[in-house]
């Protein structure tokens, strides 16, 4: 099995921090965003896994070089003039799918706790089953159709079309896109050569008027937007509920402590007092007189030191914030 993790995107949303770090570096309870879709790629036996670059591509690099990325073979698409969007970022690296049969196309910084195990492989499984030109993951969502544009079915629960409202008359309902796709080699047949396109609005759109079978795969999961300061802090108070909830036995919260001890550069110590959840390190170092609430991710080697007042923060590793330093609902990449 082939994959590949779009990355190549500028996190234009999450500024300043994409400034300092490509988004899937930026680090979601410790570890690297691009961690959570490799995690989610549990149960599949990957053989190449290809990672695109545009945005900050040396960091890229060093972030997968570095990972436990699980692959047996890793390879880099570098877009370099302009940045070719999920289509021609696919279509740039056909080499590396040539004649490999389906595969996997996910982006590099999705968050998706699944509920049960081995999501991914049950849906490759049906992919094949159905024959299936393209198979896309989807979830129940509030917001689909304002926020975010949707996944639209038919009558037939076959998927028709994209976008925030109906594409056709057809249309029966939308579901959420979680950022995951099943696709048949032949997806190349139907993307622009040498031309940014988006995989879903060109490619994808073009094989359904052609015929082909396209489906969807429902997945229940807690998935969580994070491409702004004010959502990524909102999940990343979700995701620390969960990891915290060890009573009551669920997957997710299994599925998070598996990713931890996988990717992080220091064992996880989660401590928990009232109203305050602190996940850090050993070598995190939190002077005595500190005033935190809410919560706090706190990375290896950081520091935070006297009579700082915090409240929901995150702290990347090797950043020390100076005394009395005042802040709620930040993000730290840099020291101040």
């Amino acid at each position: 099995m082939n994959v590949m993790l779009l990355a190549a995107g500028e996190g234009t949303r999450l500024r300043p921090y994409t400034l300092v770090r490509p988004k899937p570096a930026i680090p979601f309870l410790n570890v690297p965003l691009a961690s959570y879709p490799l995690a989610f790629l549990d149960g599949m036996k990957v053989d190449r896994l290809i990672v695109n670059t545009f945005h900050l591509p040396t960091k890229i690099v060093d972030l997968f070089i570095n990972m436990n990325h699980g692959a047996r073979r890793l390879h880099f698409s570098h877009e370099i003039n302009q940045i070719m969007g999920s289509g021609g970022g696919l279509s740039m690296a056909h080499d590396y799918f040539r004649n490999q049969g389906d595969l996997i196309l996910m982006n590099a910084d999705e968050v998706i706790l699944p509920l049960e195990k081995h999501v991914l492989a049950k849906a490759f499984e049906q992919h094949q089953k159905n024959k299936a030109f393209c198979t896309l993951l989807t979830m129940e969502h509030p917001d689909v159709g304002t926020k975010y544009g949707g996944i639209w079915l038919d009558h037939k629960d076959q998927v028709c079309g994209f976008g925030k409202s109906a594409p056709t008359m057809d249309s029966k309902k939308a579901e959420h896109f979680i950022g995951v796709q099943i696709l048949s080699e032949k997806i190349f047949d139907y993307l622009p050569v040498g031309h940014p396109s988006n995989i879903l609005y060109d490619g994808v759109t073009r094989a359904i008027l052609a015929g082909q079978v396209v489906q969807r795969y429902k997945v229940d999961c807690h998935w969580y937007e994070t491409g702004n300061p004010k959502d990524f802090l909102s999940a990343t108070g979700d995701a620390l509920k969960i990891l915290a909830d060890t009573q009551n036995g669920s997957y997710p919260n299994e599925f998070l402590q598996r990713l931890l001890e996988r990717f992080s550069k220091e064992p996880p110590v989660l401590e928990k007092a009232g109203d305050l959840t602190v996940l850090k390190t050993a070598s995190s170092i939190v002077a005595p007189d500190c005033s935190l609430s809410g919560f706090a991710v706190l990375g290896s080697h950081s520091r935070i030191e006297e009579k700082s007042i915090l409240k929901n923060i995150v702290v990347a590793e090797n950043i020390t914030l100076a005394r009395d330093t005042s802040a709620e609902n930040e993000i730290f990449l840099e020291n101040n």
